[in-house]
């Protein structure tokens, strides 16, 4: 399987990425959240550019051990932040109920 970033000329892939820092709100609608993005569309990224992103769901089967391997690593220079992503992975459910990325 091909990253979707990989398989076409834009090199956008599956999501996109929104700062909801950026927007200046927390949308509670998808009327708000394209008013917000119309307001401030530099809070939009696309991924094709210079910042480059690569979303994680936690129903992913693999999320689990990526965020435990990240979590240990960003400890080395940030414990607290580290400890915040490690219980972010122990709330994925086991990987046997998870799904298979597509």
């Amino acid at each position: 399987m091909k990253l979707d970033r990989n398989v076409n000329e834009t090199g956008i892939g599956k999501y996109i990425n929104i700062n909801v820092r950026k927007l200046g709100c927390i949308p509670t609608t998808v009327e708000e959240l394209a008013a917000a993005i119309l307001k401030n569309p530099d809070a939009v990224n696309f991924g094709n550019g210079k910042k480059k992103f690569f979303i994680i769901m936690l129903d992913d089967k693999f999320a689990r051990i990526a965020l435990t391997a990240y979590a240990y690593t960003a400890m080395l220079f940030d414990r607290e932040y580290g400890e915040e992503i490690l219980a972010l992975a122990r709330s994925c459910p086991e990987p046997e109920d998870c799904k298979f990325p597509d």
